[in-house]
């Protein structure tokens, strides 16, 4: 990425890479960095839950009480800054900036419509732009940019996942689409040791990273191999488990938190990628990776200098490999999700020498808009 801010009215390449940034960017919220073309109009968002240094959470950190962790960042005058404060104050300034976006998106749009029309046409517009006009509460206008992809779409993925808009969008077709997943919200917080035994997981969907995709007869049977994903959530965190089997010819490593800090190299590693696009417009997202070793690296839209605090640990044996995390919602929207909100997900296991696994086919090592399927709150 670039760290030039100039952009010129008249090309209409420059504006359609600033209306993918300002539609795209927050109309969800997904404020956690500014990028390096909006440097000089926007400031950056910074975590307030802390220090932004990685920790394992695990029998260390008791999330039965109400102000967890234990080992919080203290104010000036010694006072406890809990994840609930820092995210109230957050809330109303993150709220702002999105407001200011959305309209910039907007002015943004019109000139592009007017000078460079067959640009805007595109998925690479539409899009974006599709997911601000669901985020400034028109549903309507919305939903018309997703149904005019039905008829003049010139692929089958462009088509596709316009279907599942639609659906995300009103439910306005009958089906169900087959790329989604539930994530239930968790009547109690889970203890962070890798194990997997809480209650949450217990009544969690499970994603299965696969290496073909499954048959839409369902007749197909799983892989012994294929690693399975959990999710979970409540009013501060989004809970994320993992457990991976072990492949022939895939590093051995054990968990080791010693040194772990973030966006650690994991090329040699064994890993698992999952990329949050909250407001579903399928041009940015989070992406978070942790590998067997419970270490990680993290990005926003391409950009590592966005650091997120988040809570790992990790369990192994010889067979496979566990990850417990939890992301604060501070870390990632303005407000946690409602029941029936809906995010987009892409999924991807990376075993070096070996091959990948996903969940979403086909596998591609960095995620498009086909690589993603739907998340469901409940």
């Amino acid at each position: 990425m670039t760290n030039d801010t100039r952009h010129e009215t008249s090309d209409p390449k420059s504006n359609a890479k600033q209306l993918q940034q300002a539609a795209a960017t927050l109309a969800g919220g997904k404020g956690g960095v500014t990028t390096a073309d909006f440097q000089t109009e926007a400031p950056t968002l910074k975590s307030n839950t802390n220090s932004g240094n990685l920790k394992r959470m695990d029998a260390q950190f008791d999330f039965d009480k109400p102000s967890q962790p234990r080992d919080k960042k203290k104010g000036p005058r010694g006072a406890v800054d809990s994840p609930r404060m820092s995210f109230a104050n957050q809330q109303n300034w993150r709220s702002e900036a999105v407001r200011d976006w959305h309209a910039r998106a907007g002015d943004l749009a019109r000139q592009m419509e007017v000078q460079s029309p067959s640009l805007f046409q595109t998925p690479e517009i539409q899009f974006p732009l599709g997911a601000l006009r669901r985020a400034g509460s028109s549903a309507a206008q919305s939903d018309a940019i997703y149904r005019s992809f039905l008829t003049r779409a010139t692929d089958d993925a462009t088509r596709s996942l316009a279907q599942r808009e639609l659906w995300a969008g009103q439910f306005a077709t009958a089906e169900t689409p087959r790329a989604m997943a539930v994530c239930r919200r968790a009547n109690e917080k889970p203890r962070l040791d890798g194990v997997l035994s809480d209650p949450c997981w217990q009544i969690s969907t499970e994603l299965m990273l696969t290496r073909e995709a499954v048959r839409d007869d369902g007749q197909s049977e799983p892989e012994p191999t294929a690693s399975l994903v959990m999710l979970a959530y409540d009013a501060e965190f989004l809970y994320i488990g993992l457990s991976v089997p072990r492949l022939d010819g895939a590093p051995l490593d054990r968990p080791e938190s010693k040194g772990r800090t973030h966006d650690a190299d994991l090329n040699r590693h064994d890993r698992v990628s999952i990329a949050l696009d909250i407001d579903r417009d399928y041009t940015t997202w989070y992406e978070f990776q942790v590998d067997q070793r419970g270490w990680t690296s993290e990005s926003c839209w391409d950009d590592r200098r966005w650091n997120p605090t988040w809570y790992v640990a990790t369990d192994a044996d010889d067979s496979r490999w566990q990850i417990e995390a939890a992301i604060p919602w501070a870390e990632l929207a303005p407000t946690p999700p409602q029941r029936g909100t809906i995010w987009s997900a892409a999924v991807t296991r990376t075993a070096p020498t070996v091959g990948m696994q996903a969940w979403i086919h086909p596998m591609l090592a960095r995620p498009r808009p086909s690589s993603f399927g739907l998340v469901r709150f409940e």
